[in-house]
């Protein structure tokens, strides 16, 4: 059954949500609104000003996280323990340490054998929190994501006994960073997806039709149709190739819509071994250059700001 109703966003997120579900399922019918004001798509939308940032994977979670608390806003993550705990299975088997035996990591024998998983296509995910580590540490890292979990739990049992007793819940003064999946039934004012969804839809799950189309795997368009309905106010999911496609063929008014930056970390990611890491006893160490490239990249300028620190 199909449920065709929203009483969270307004009518110009309403009309690309069923023009995704049009392009991606041959859904015919439009979604109908409940009273609810515009809630537009905004390319200006920048990530610093969003409340919640939507991202596909829980490594690019911890990356944009850290960006947004070098600004000096608050963060919370719904599932920051899992993040954190997925540092310390690294961390473990960094230090010749079994991590959890029901994690994903569990499944490598040593850190070297990691390491080379991680140059693969599979593993390309996992570089992210390993360069994180390069420049923060595993403790500053797992304290920071546990930091950010704790936020998410304290705004939600705030936002539950406000509810239960008839008031207005309490707004959140900082911004809400999780997954696609972990973003189904939350909402938000002002909603920005990171540019990490582009990676199947670039490599693995998809190809261009002759028309500029992006095709997206059924698994894939069904979370972003997710993520793209969460904004109550302001939606910005134009960072995604796909969904970028969709919106322009609306109208031809959006033919010019610019590109937003994600505003990630700029990473270099050349091979390990090309970076002069140095293997000892089951460990390596970056070269001290190596961290000095590992810096912020400014959404809108594109200037390279200070290295991350808190």
């Amino acid at each position: 059954m199909r449920l065709t109703q929203s009483f969270r966003f307004g009518p110009e997120t309403a009309a690309l949500a069923s023009a995704w579900l049009r392009t991606h399922f041959g859904v015919k019918e439009n979604l109908v609104l409940s009273a609810q004001g515009p809630t537009p798509i905004r390319h200006t939308l920048r990530q610093e000003d969003a409340t919640m940032v939507i991202c596909r994977t829980n490594q690019s979670v911890a990356q944009v996280a850290l960006g947004i608390m070098q600004r000096g806003r608050m963060v919370s993550i719904p599932k920051g323990g899992e993040v954190a705990a997925e540092i310390a299975d690294i961390a473990a088997l960094k230090e010749g340490r079994k991590p959890r035996p029901n994690g994903e990591y569990a499944a490598f024998a040593s850190f070297d054998e990691l390491l080379e998983h991680v140059e693969s296509d599979d593993g390309r995910r996992i570089k992210v929190l390993l360069d994180m580590i390069d420049i923060h540490g595993e403790d500053k890292l797992i304290g920071l994501l546990k930091s950010a979990g704790e936020n998410y739990r304290r705004a939600q049992t705030a936002r539950e006994a406000a509810l239960v007793a008839g008031r207005e819940p309490p707004v959140f003064n900082g911004t809400l960073v999780c997954t696609g999946h972990a973003s189904k039934g939350l909402e938000s004012d002002r909603v920005w997806l990171s540019d990490d969804f582009n990676g199947p839809a670039k490599r693995e799950e998809s190809q261009a039709s002759p028309k500029g189309d992006v095709a997206v795997a059924p698994e894939t368009a069904r979370l972003l149709y997710v993520a793209m309905t969460r904004a109550r106010r302001e939606n910005n999911p134009l960072c995604v190739d796909a969904v970028r496609a969709v919106y322009k063929a609306m109208d031809p008014r959006h033919a010019d819509t610019p590109t937003p930056d994600a505003g990630t970390l700029n990473v270099d990611h050349r091979p390990r071994k090309a970076l002069g890491q140095k293997k000892l006893s089951g460990s390596w160490k970056p070269r001290p250059s190596y961290k000095k490239k590992m810096v912020a990249k400014d959404e809108i300028t594109g200037r390279l700001q200070k290295p991350l620190t808190f």
